[in-house]
């Protein structure tokens, strides 16, 4: 099915809940991944019609899931994104009507992790420049994302 790919996380405990809740409440919609507490779907819908779903705590833009190797940190993980992901390209398919902030997350397991200060701003920067948004640190609702299993 065509559309943009998003995770979204909710209450834990409620997983059959909430993927019977995503199919009715949007008409076309895949589910990929279930897990306790999150959810991995596809779906034309719009942004404002995942964010308009009460059952969600946060909605985020799936771009791409990156498996750690042995003895791989997160850091690495990220670096070596930089280099070889064309991050302009992935987001333009995105956000082509230019978002106005953003949010990184990283997740290993379905747990959010902590990223190197300088390496975060790193990458923040390159999406400040080419997409002429800024850096949301708050909760907010929209985040770009690069989540790792």
């Amino acid at each position: 099915m065509p559309g943009r790919k998003y995770f979204s996380t909710f209450i834990t405990g409620f997983d059959t809940v909430v993927e019977k809740a995503v199919k009715n409440s949007l008409a076309d919609v895949h589910t990929e991944t279930l897990l306790d507490g999150l959810i991995i779907y596809s779906t034309t819908n719009s942004i404002s019609k995942i964010q308009q779903l009460r059952f969600f705590n946060n909605s985020y833009f799936f771009l791409e899931s990156l498996r750690l190797k042995d003895n791989q940190d997160i850091e690495s993980l990220i670096k070596h994104a930089i280099k070889h992901v064309n991050l302009k390209e992935r987001l333009s398919t995105y956000l082509p009507w230019r978002e106005k902030s953003f949010k990184i997350i990283a997740s290993v397991e379905n747990q959010f992790v902590s990223i190197d200060r300088n390496l975060l701003e790193r990458v923040e920067n390159i999406i400040q420049r080419e997409f002429k948004s800024k850096v949301d640190r708050s909760g907010a609702p929209r985040a770009y994302s690069r989540g790792t299993t």
